[in-house]
């Protein structure tokens, strides 16, 4: 058993060995194509995730280290417990996660499990859905930008939740039977304001810059590797889903240029592996194993093309082939109004706590 356990281990390591020098000739041969994939993926992060995510990030570490999801979660108890099986506390980062972005729940369930919110059990149960695309990127990016329509957009964000909210039932059904739901975290008495505002402020947008880092971390590095892909002699159907299942956005780009729906709603729904990496980053100690992160998205993503599907047979829905390479790479607005709400009522709550703490004698 343990020599088959070591050849496996050599296996591995000789395959993986194998896929690094392939980088590395890549690399020196064909430099500027990754030049420009890494160049695009800065690009999307600077039009498209930081103005989308950061606001969301730095609101849900607030709420829940001030301790209004401790409050809140006195009043939002009975609901989170009938449909998701989760503590009252857990109300906010589950509500946040289905308009936030991919990492944004998942980085509110590490801050959760930190602060002794939830158990560790139930931050894993919370990763299998608390893990969803914003609406400004599907219904502006994708559905505009790359299906040509803001109405696909809305159709796309209307499976993806749907899916959502039955993959967070299911895993409350999960919960109550197998005894997450009734364990008690370390620290479900937290009393309110236990540090001052201003310093729950900080911390959190301190962190969310951190997460912000890692998360577009992740998408510059697979924006390089998708360049790498394309440059590889291989034939061009192949190309296209190896690269878009690495990156949420160019599956995507792939779906509009053929003007399918299913396809984008199942590249929504599993979000590349780009967005599995950045969800084990958020998840800190609580992420779960990266075989049940891999299961768990791509099992979204197939039923987000089958409830796509249904969708358009019983409504006759046709979806035109949209030429997105006719546009600029991202003629995106940046701009998002929950996003920008969130921002002033950040800066609101920061101005108006900045004194909340003694000075020094």
């Amino acid at each position: 058993m343990t020599q088959k356990i070591m050849k496996i281990g050599r296996i591995k390591f000789a395959v993986l060995a194998l896929f690094m020098l392939l980088a590395v000739i890549l690399l020196f041969t064909d430099g500027n194509r990754v030049e420009t994939g890494i160049r695009q993926g800065l690009l999307i992060c600077s039009n498209i995730i930081i103005p989308s995510l950061f606001p969301f990030m730095v609101l849900l570490g607030f709420i829940n280290k001030s301790g209004i999801s401790a409050a809140a979660g006195r009043l939002f108890s009975p609901v989170c417990r009938v449909l998701f099986g989760l503590p009252g506390t857990a109300a906010a980062t589950v509500a946040l996660s289905f308009i936030g972005g991919y990492p944004v729940g998942t980085s509110g369930v590490n801050s959760l499990y930190k602060g002794g919110l939830i158990t560790l059990r139930q931050a894993r149960l919370m990763i299998c859905f608390c893990v969803s695309a914003g609406p400004a990127f599907i219904v502006s990016a994708v559905g505009g930008a790359m299906l040509g329509s803001h109405r696909f957009g809305f159709m796309l964000f209307s499976v993806h939740i749907t899916v959502g909210i039955i993959f967070g039932i299911a895993a409350g059904i999960f919960g109550r039977i197998t005894g997450i739901s009734a364990e008690q975290p370390s620290n479900s008495q937290v009393a309110l304001g236990r540090k001052p505002l201003s310093d729950c402020f900080v911390l959190s947008a301190h962190e969310s810059v951190k997460n912000m880092m890692s998360v577009c971390g992740f998408v510059v590095l697979f924006s390089g590797i998708c360049a790498m892909i394309e440059g590889l002699p291989i034939n061009g159907s192949v190309r296209q889903i190896l690269c878009g299942l690495m990156e949420v956005t160019v599956g995507c780009k792939d779906a509009g240029a053929k003007g399918s729906l299913p396809l984008a709603a199942f590249m929504l729904g599993f979000g590349g592996l780009s967005v599995v990496f950045q969800i084990i980053s958020a998840a800190g100690e609580a992420r779960p194993k990266l075989t049940v992160i891999l299961a768990i998205r791509l099992l979204h993503g197939g039923s987000s093309w089958v409830l796509m599907n249904i969708y358009l047979s019983v409504f006759h829905v046709t979806v035109p082939v949209f030429n997105f390479e006719q546009r600029a790479s991202f003629e995106l607005s940046s701009v998002s109004a929950p996003a920008s709400i969130a921002l002033i009522l950040l800066c609101i709550v920061f101005i108006c706590t900045a004194r909340s703490k003694p000075r020094d004698a």
